[in-house]
């Protein structure tokens, strides 16, 4: 099963929730959600221990100078964690061809890092260093129902969230939400 081997982590754990992203004053705890997410990614697919950690995750990509500043330096990063980003993208998921990649993915028991807008116009936050339009990130592990709503590890929380495709809702915060960019992730050397 999609993410058995992944535990749950938090952003805001308080064992890491303070340290710092790359050589920036911004912290884990305030904007982490993408690293957290990958840790979590590289957990379900087997490239590190099930003991990784945002911390230990930060430390890796910090020795590969996979941060600039506060945002991570996307392949820089998920190479880092043993991950091969097959492909980073906006998406659209009203459109069929976007849900066809994440059945795909599903399909093939590998999660899918999601990027969460929840206002229109620009992120809030800094996590990639090229930039991304998200507010927020979160690993998608499968569909709930009948593709109504996708299965999140959400870091902020530290728990299974579910984000509703029509109408785009996130629940973990009540708020109206859209999916605009996905990250298809694979181990590096596949056992």
């Amino acid at each position: 099963m999609l993410g058995a081997a992944m535990k749950l982590l938090a952003q805001g754990d308080p064992r890491w929730t303070h340290e710092a992203l790359g050589d920036s004053r911004v912290t884990i705890g305030e904007a982490g959600c993408l690293l957290t997410s990958l840790t979590m990614a590289a957990q379900a697919l087997g490239t590190v221990d099930d003991g990784a950690t945002p911390s230990t995750s930060c430390t890796k990509i910090n020795l590969l100078d996979g941060f600039k500043g506060a945002g991570l330096v996307d392949v820089v990063a998920c190479r880092a964690l043993g991950l091969d980003l097959v492909e980073r993208r906006a998406c659209d998921l009203t459109k069929p061809e976007d849900l066809d990649v994440l059945r795909t993915e599903f399909a093939m028991l590998r999660p899918v890092v999601v990027g969460v807008d929840f206002a229109a116009g620009g992120s809030s936050r800094i996590h990639t260093a090229d930039g991304s339009t998200a507010d927020h990130f979160c690993l998608a592990l499968g569909f709930v129902g009948d593709a109504v709503a996708l299965k999140c590890a959400d870091p902020a929380f530290g728990a299974i969230r579910h984000v509703t495709l029509l109408p785009l809702v996130y629940a973990g915060a009540n708020r109206a939400a859209r999916v605009v960019e996905f990250w298809r992730l694979a181990p590096l050397h596949p056992n």
